[in-house]
């Protein structure tokens, strides 16, 4: 039975020995070597930098389109608004006398606008928001579907003298410069309504130009020969001109239409946004300075994204009457 039993230890010890020595040995475990770990963080950053550049770069595009929209946007309503009242100078009744003001463009006194004295209305200044442009025109009798009021949305009564004075004008407090307005009553030399107002922010600068006809048209209450504009003019040029009276000609009354410019920028959003529409040190000072028709040089202090404008208008009205003799 001893036997039995020691034969039995003996086939057990056997076995445990031989499931023993069959399982592999443990493996050495081997960490990263410093050179393989900065590697990775490398790349890693390098991952990072570029998808947070991407997202920048996606972002400040955007802001950039926004600005450049926005100035687009400025531009349009800015330049339509005096398409309008250009187009609307010396609207007369048909059934009424004549417009009774020497010409279209009006060049008397207007008050004061923006603490100066506006004498004459429409002048060719030397201030950094540029020239003034004011329209002359009769409220009409009955009129349907025509203005009966002025650029300020002034209510007026028939057989009214208007004349919509325009300027660019800069908040002293936002430093935003704006396109404004205001009605000018020259029968009673006062202002229609209340203080003036912006009608669009982002508009700098505005210089005006007088489109001139060739040969002597107002002399003879003709349009002379074809009435073609042959030159543009500067307000003060044109006062030049006129008051040589030079082959005793009428030179405002020969304006046939108006050419303007403007700089514009995104206005009151891009004073809240800067970041996204100044320009670096080298940009501007290849493309920051601006000459608007014959106005002087001008380079604003800010290095914010601007855009040059300009238009060129028909006066209707005085194409269909060129009885504008004072």
């Amino acid at each position: 039975m001893n036997t039995s039993i020691n034969r039995a230890n003996t086939v057990n010890r056997a076995s445990h020995s031989k499931t023993h020595t069959s399982m592999p040995a443990p493996r050495r475990q081997r960490g990263l070597t410093l050179i393989e770990l900065m590697i990775s963080v490398a790349i890693g950053l390098a991952f990072i930098f570029g998808a947070v550049t991407f997202l920048v770069s996606g972002h400040q595009s955007f802001r950039a389109q926004n600005s450049g929209s926005r100035i687009q946007e400025n531009a349009r309503f800015a330049l339509d608004i005096l398409k309008e009242h250009v187009r609307m100078a010396g609207y007369n009744d048909t059934t009424s006398s004549l417009l009774d003001l020497p010409a279209l463009i009006y060049r008397g006194a207007c008050d004061t606008i923006n603490g100066l004295t506006a004498n004459p209305c429409s002048d060719d200044t030397t201030a950094d928001q540029g020239d003034r442009l004011a329209m002359a025109l009769r409220i009409p009798t009955g009129a349907t579907g025509v203005a009966t009021e002025d650029c300020m949305g002034t209510p007026l009564a028939a057989n009214e003298h208007v004349v919509n004075v325009f300027w660019v004008e800069q908040d002293s407090s936002s430093g935003v410069s704006s396109l404004y307005c205001r009605g000018y009553n020259p029968d009673t030399s006062a202002w229609y309504g209340t203080a003036a107002q912006p009608l669009v922010d982002g508009i700098e600068q505005m210089q005006v130009q007088y489109g001139l006809v060739d040969g002597n048209p107002s002399s003879t209450g003709s349009s002379g020969t074809g009435g073609r504009v042959d030159r543009y003019l500067n307000a003060t040029q044109l006062q030049t001109l006129d008051a040589t009276n030079a082959n005793n000609r009428n030179y405002w009354g020969d304006v046939r239409s108006v050419r303007i410019a403007l700089l514009v920028s995104a206005g009151a959003e891009q004073a809240a946004d800067d970041g996204a529409n100044t320009l670096d040190s080298t940009t501007q000072a290849a493309y920051q300075t601006f000459t608007l028709l014959d106005g002087a040089a001008y380079t604003p202090a800010e290095t914010r994204i601007r855009r040059v404008f300009s238009t060129t208008i028909t006066l209707n009205n005085a194409l269909a009457d060129t009885r504008r003799r004072s």
